[in-house]
């Protein structure tokens, strides 16, 4: 199966819901067929009470009948709810004034002084109001829901995002263009009761999931190809279980689960979706990953995990910094190859774009192997890319025919890309830390992943990845950043929390690979995580480099690893320059990190450093670029 993807979107299409309506107004009315709450049609069960009248006047002779209603927010900070109400009150109060001549639509909140509320005063309310009217059935519409009912002289528009609402309005205009008539004096809009109770549900793919209870809507953000992230506040790890529970009863089959700290997480599918359940304990949130299962590739949990052990495992830093035609020296780039035990391996980021940069990632591929294939072919279980910038990817996107030629199987590629629509709004926050040509590199990658025929990863916070004795914990991606912008594409890396064990002894050592993670993706790490953290052998975050004004961020993190080891993916000539920055001798100075005993530095292109795992202090074997062949 392949997958690809990324992240973020608000409720923005609400805002052109108004230029939606002028057209949905002209169109013939939309039926209603019978359903369920959260599906298309009406409910079945008419709602109307004997004190509506024959026909429900929204307008008459060119004058407004009705007022909208919002929530009131007076006093308190504004909720991603609040803005999808409204957002949806301000695209009807729009389709109505199409057919008001005289004054203007009348649109207010749910707050008056004494807390009670006309029961004969029309109104169209929107959202969770103060009023009880709606309230039981708001609770039976499913995550891409929405509703339309009335009770009385009140009509209630609910939805669970702002693509429902959207649908939600736009079927409303319909009815108002349906039943519009000019008596002379002006346009009357008279709509029978039953035809303003329907529900349905959006094109979103949130609508193939339930809603969970006792916890409050936060937001729903776009992940990109159909992916979703839903976002719920003062949740607990208990409404997360019942939440699991719920979606088992559903019809959705359990595939794994994992907690670490005050995080727990579950991935759960159907024929229709895969979903990430997270509860993020620091933020007592809940929040929901839903992905087309179609697009999902489920690697395999730890029992499906059965291997032959034909050699050590080992992880080796490969230097990539190199002098170019120009004569400048490009020092940053990353490149990590593990050798499993079963023989396959692991690759992580590759580094840039070069011949030799391929050669040397073939060869030692091969030199490694030698012990244990005989056939010239080479299996690598699992290339990750932790961000699209080429110094990381550009590798594998252009000389990926060149590992192919050399007997080399790709069987998988993890990746976490961000959104390209998510980055426009990320350049608008922090325009000093983005570059428009970004994401230039996401369609190599992509053709490589065809290219190489291999199964394409997007992988979750949470996720557990079994790789022979390696267990892979992926603790941070881009979605744990959300709803906050990306200060820097640095941020979307991926970090994973990597355990190697020795079967026959049971030691465990930890391998910390941070990708180019920014100080406020670090600062995330460290919220959820803590002493978890704990790591034998860090590789060091963005080459030791800027952390776009999160020191704090970085130095909490390097402080909760304190590592042994430090493997530092960077060039010579720039090394020296960034010892002196505070952050990093947060990780390799002894007078902040006791631990520390061995630094290794990336250096040019050729270049090898090679730990057997578990490690050994002392026993790191470095190879220089005359030494190879």
């Amino acid at each position: 199966m392949k997958a690809s993807f990324r992240i973020i979107r608000s409720v923005a299409s609400l805002a052109a819901a108004a230029a939606l309506i002028a057209g949905a107004i002209l169109m013939p009315a939309c039926s209603s067929p019978a359903g369920g709450p959260g599906e298309s049609g009406t409910t079945g069960v008419p709602s109307v009470t004997e004190a509506a009248p024959a026909g429900v006047v929204l307008i008459e002779n060119g004058r407004s009948s009705v007022r909208i209603v919002v929530p009131d927010t007076t006093g308190r900070v504004k909720t991603e709810e609040d803005e999808m109400n409204s957002a949806a009150a301000v695209a009807l109060k729009k389709a109505l004034e199409a057919f008001i001549s005289d004054g203007d639509q009348p649109m207010g909140s749910d707050w008056v002084l004494n807390g009670t509320h006309d029961p004969e005063a029309l109104e169209i309310l929107i959202g969770k109001t103060e009023y009880e009217e709606g309230r039981d059935d708001m609770e039976k519409v499913s995550s891409g829901g929405y509703m339309v009912r009335i009770y009385g002289r009140k009509i209630v528009v609910f939805a669970r995002s702002g693509d429902a609402y959207t649908e939600a309005v736009r079927k409303f205009g319909a009815l108002l263009s349906e039943h519009a008539n000019d008596t002379g004096s002006g346009i009357t809009v008279e709509i029978p009761p039953e035809e303003l109770d329907f529900s349905g549900r959006s094109s979103d793919i949130i609508a193939a999931v339930p809603s969970p209870a006792d916890v409050v809507y936060s937001t729903v953000y776009n992940s990109g190809e159909g992916c979703r992230e839903l976002i719920y506040r003062n949740a607990s790890p208990e409404k997360y279980r019942n939440y699991v529970a719920l979606l088992k009863e559903s019809g959705f089959t359990f595939y794994a689960s994992h907690e670490i700290k005050r995080n727990c997480f579950s991935t759960l599918y159907s024929a229709e979706v895969t979903v990430t359940v997270w509860y993020y304990g620091n933020e007592r949130q809940l929040r929901i990953i839903v992905e087309p299962f179609s697009q999902a590739t489920l690697i395999g949990t730890e029992a499906d995990n059965v291997f032959t052990r034909v050699t050590t495992p080992a992880l080796t830093m490969l230097g990539v910094s190199y002098t170019n035609s120009y004569g400048d020296t490009m020092e940053h780039g990353m490149c990590f190859l593990i050798r499993l035990s079963d023989g396959r391996f692991i690759v992580i980021d590759g580094g840039f774009n070069r011949a030799e940069h391929a050669n040397s990632l073939i060869g030692a591929i091969k030199d490694q192997a030698a012990e244990y294939t005989t056939d010239g072919k080479y299996t690598i279980a699992a290339w990750i890319v932790t961000h699209s910038h080429e110094d990381h990817n550009a590798l594998l996107n252009g000389r990926y025919k060149d590992i192919m030629k050399a007997g080399i199987t790709v069987e998988r590629v993890i990746l976490n890309f961000l959104d390209k629509d998510e980055m426009k709004r990320c350049i608008e926050e922090w325009p000093i830390n983005w570059s428009t040509g970004e994401t230039d590199t996401w369609a190599g990658t992509y053709r490589a992943i065809t290219g190489l025929g291999a199964d394409q990863v997007v992988a979750h916070v949470g996720q557990v990845f079994w790789f022979a004795d390696l267990k892979i914990e992926v603790l941070y991606t881009l979605e744990c950043i959300a709803p906050e912008a990306a200060d820097a594409m640095n941020s979307t890396s991926l970090i994973m929390k990597m355990t190697f064990t020795d079967p026959a002894t049971g030691q465990q050592m930890v391998y910390m690979s941070l990708g180019d993670a920014t100080g406020k993706a670090l600062n995330h790490l460290t919220k959820m995580y803590g002493d978890y953290l704990k790591t034998d052998v860090l590789q060091l975050a963005h080459h030791g480099m800027v952390t776009f004004g999160w020191v704090e961020g970085t130095i909490a993190a390097y402080n909760a690893m304190a590592p042994t080891v430090l493997l530092w993916p960077v060039g010579e000539g720039d090394y020296p320059k960034l010892l002196d920055k505070s952050y990093n001798r947060r990780a390799y100075d002894p007078a902040y990190n006791p631990n520390i005993k061995e630094v290794y530095v990336g250096g040019p292109v050729g270049r090898m450093t090679m730990l057997l795992m578990p490690y050994t202090l002392g026993t790191a074997k470095v190879i220089q670029p005359s030494e190879r062949k």
